[in-house]
Formats: structure tokens, sequence, C-alpha cells
């Protein structure tokens, strides 16, 4: 399947404690990110009924309200990574989504509400690509692929608090009609949630200055050579580009396809009350966690053995054995069986964080940013604005009943993740070969000095 390639045996470099400790930090604050995510998802009815507001409205806070922003965001947080200090842009992007989430406690208006949304999507959007570029500078390269999986692992950690403690508290904030703040005063249900859920990252904040890398300077240029030319460098490697890009948004619409319509299909196929549904998706989302860190080991144990394209390997095989996985899941199995090949299918399709690494392998220092950016937009645009589109869409038009929603789930999956693994197979090449160019242009200044 992926052809003969002779291994190389590289130095291996030692793993700082350092490295360790920044992995840690970001984790705390993409878990932060995540939870926030998570519980205007778990609020959505209680803010649709006390604001009356219709679905369509509902649909626009929790989607578009977010993505716009968020998109627009990352382009320039991507741009401002490579030119000035990661950290302060986190710190900044993590007091503004904290305030900005506080604040959707203290407006009653779907105007309010909107404003919120679209201020915490523009804060969260500095976290990504800054995030990204600090652990490619702290971590060895046959290191990084694990701490990216243990990165995005947050997520999946996020969304667990979100389920459990998250609901819970919603829970009793709704038995004792809200909460009193000192100077806010007496707030509703949902708007306590927000209150609290905001507050904590102003604290949280100050923990990205705990993080530090042997290089924190930003805008330098690869070894001995100019500041690389963003249109230049992506020309000149225009296969690896066109194909991690591509199988990247893939990714994207298999995973937000599964995040947007699972708990719908376990509703309508089973029947299953939305306490089984909570169970059912987070053993998903647990299941994401441990494969989010599975992978990035498979792939650092492989890279550690001489295998430069380890990350395109892994995620070649696991994509493909999760696509028959998910077919299985959404079209043929009982509710007992779906509950297990869901979580399953999340392990192998949908686990893929520690896949950025690839990119930050193959691209200069000097173009983490921008180039992080892009793939961060094309993941929310595709993924978040395409994939519960697409699925909805085969649904009522192409079987034409809401009861073929696994067919419809099964399909988009199917398609994308497929494509995914062409692009993957078709890319690998191209990744070695510009992998081979990152570490000569590394090696130069060594070798001359």
């Amino acid at each position: 399947m992926f052809g003969e390639t002779q291994p190389m045996q590289p130095h291996l470099e030692r793993t700082p404690i350092a490295a360790w400790v920044a992995l840690g930090l970001l984790m705390v604050l993409y878990l932060l990110s995540y939870l926030d995510k998570q519980m205007m998802a778990l609020l959505l009815d209680l803010i649709a009924t006390d604001l009356k507001l219709s679905d369509t409205k509902m649909g626009v806070l929790s989607g578009l309200a977010f993505s716009l922003t968020y998109s627009v965001g990352v382009l320039a947080t991507g741009w401002a990574v490579d030119r000035y200090s990661a950290r302060w842009i986190i710190f900044f992007g993590v007091i503004l989504w904290s305030l900005a989430a506080a604040a959707g406690g203290l407006v009653d208006s779907f105007e309010g509400l909107f404003a919120s949304r679209a201020l915490v999507g523009l804060g969260e959007a500095a976290l990504p690509p800054a995030a990204i570029a600090i652990l490619a500078t702290v971590f060895p390269r046959h290191r990084l692929s694990l701490a990216s999986g243990i990165y995005h692992a947050g997520a999946n950690i996020g969304g667990l608090i979100a389920l459990g403690v998250g609901g819970a508290a919603i829970g009793a904030l709704v038995a004792g009609g809200g909460h009193d703040f000192p100077l806010i005063g007496h707030a509703n249900p949902w708007q306590s949630a927000f209150i609290l859920t905001g507050l904590p990252g102003l604290a949280l904040a100050f923990l990205v200055f705990g993080i530090r890398s042997r290089s924190m300077t930003p805008g330098v240029a690869r070894p001995g050579k100019a500041k690389s030319s963003l249109f230049g460098y992506l020309g000149e490697h225009k296969r690896f580009f066109t194909c991690y890009y591509l199988a990247i948004a893939m990714l994207g619409i298999v995973s937000y396809t599964l995040i947007a319509w699972s708990p719908a299909y376990f509703g309508r196929a089973f029947n299953l009350s939305h306490t089984a549904i909570g169970v059912s998706v987070g053993a998903g989302v647990a299941a994401g966690g441990v494969g989010n860190i599975l992978w990035g080991a498979t792939a650092s144990m492989l890279h550690r053995r001489g295998y430069e394209d380890a990350i395109f390997r892994v995620f070649a095989f696991a994509t493909a054995i999760g696509i028959p996985l998910s077919i299985i899941t959404f079209v043929f199995a009982d509710a007992q069986q779906a509950i297990v090949l869901y979580a399953l299918t999340y392990v192998f399709i949908s686990s893929w964080g520690s896949f950025i690494a690839a990119l930050q392998l193959a691209i200069p220092d000097d173009l983490r940013g921008r180039t992080t950016a892009i793939q961060i937009m094309l993941v929310g645009l595709v993924g978040i604005g395409l994939a519960p589109l697409v699925v909805g869409w085969i649904t009522d038009h192409v079987f034409g009943d809401k009861q073929y929603l696994g067919q419809s789930i099964a399909l988009t999956t199917s398609v994308a993740g497929g494509i995914a693994v062409c692009a993957m197979l078709i890319g690998r090449g191209a990744f070695i070969r510009i992998v081979a160019g990152q570490v000569s242009a590394r090696a130069e200044p060594a070798q001359s000095a």
C-alpha cells in the first residue's frame, strides 16, 4: 500500500522538560476553548425558550456568528505569529474570548448574543496557530506528532467536562432559577452559565507566560537563508501543499459530520433518551482522546525508526480502516453495537489531531503561522460550514426521508475519508522530499561552522 522506504536513523534529540510543561499549559487553554464551544451547544434550548428565538436564529448563533470571525481571525493570527510573540498573542486571545463569553451572560437579545459569539470566535482564533507554532519550537522533530496528538486530546477532555460537569452545573442552575452575582445581580440559568464559563479564562490566560522555549523569536528564517516567501514556497512545493490541505479539509468534513449529526442519528434510529445519547456521544469523544494520543505516539515511534513519512503512513491506514467502520456503524448496527462501533469509528477516522505535525515538519520557521492559519481556516470553513449542510441535503434530496440519516452520514464520511486517503498516498512522496529539504537547510549552518 505504501511502497518501500529505506528507513533512516536520525540523531534523536532529547525532549526537554520545558517542552512537556509548555504542552500541558497549552492543553489547558485548548480545553478551556473547547469547553466554551460545548457549553453553547448545551444551552441552545434554554436560550431559545427564554428569548423566543427560532431554530434558524439559534443555528446562526451556534455556528455562523462564531465561524465567520474565527475564520478571518486565524488568518490574522497566522500573519501575527510570524512577526510577534506567540505567547502575547495567546494571552490577549484568551482574555478576549473569556470576557466575550462572560458578556454573553449580560445580554438578553439575539443581537447581543451574536456580538458575544462573534468576539468569542475572534478571541479563540488566536490560540491554534500560536499554540502549534510554539509546539513546533519546543519539541524535537521526532516527538512532534505525539505532542500534537496530546494537545488535541484537550478538545476531547473539554467535551467530556462539558457533557459531564457542565451538564450537571446547568441542571443545578436551572433548579435554582439562576444565580446572584456580586455587582451584576441576578442572572438567569443560561446567563449564569456563560458568566461562570468565561471567568476562569481571565486567570488561566497568565499560564502562557510559564512557557519557555529554545527559540521564541518571531519571524526567524530558515537557518542560513533569507526569509521565505509564502506564495513562493507554496508554489515550489505545490504537490505537497495541495495534497495536505485537501486531506485536512476532508478530515474536517468527517469530524464535523460526526459532531453535528451523531446525536440526531442515535435519537432517530434507536429512539434513545437524551441521557443515553449523551453517553453514546461521550463514548466517542473519550475514544477520540485515546485515538489522538495513540496515532501521535505511533507516528513518533515510526519517525524515531527513520520513517520520515510516518505521519502519512499512519493516517492513511487509520482513515482507510475507519471508512468501513463508519458504514457498519450508521447503516447496519443495532443500538448496542452502534455505541461500541461509534467509539471505534471515532478512533480511526476522527482522531487526526497529530496529522497536523506533517505541516510543521515541512515548513520553514518563518512561515509557521501563515501556513497553519490556512489549514485552520480550511477546517473551519469546509468542516464546520459545509459538513452539516451536505449531510442534511443528502438526507432531504437524495434519500428523501429523515430516517435515512445514518446512510447520509456513512456516505459523507466514506467519500470524504476516501478522498483524504488518496490525497495522503499521492502526497506522501512530496512530503518526504520537502522534509529532506528542511533537514538539509537546518544542517547547513552546523556544517559550515
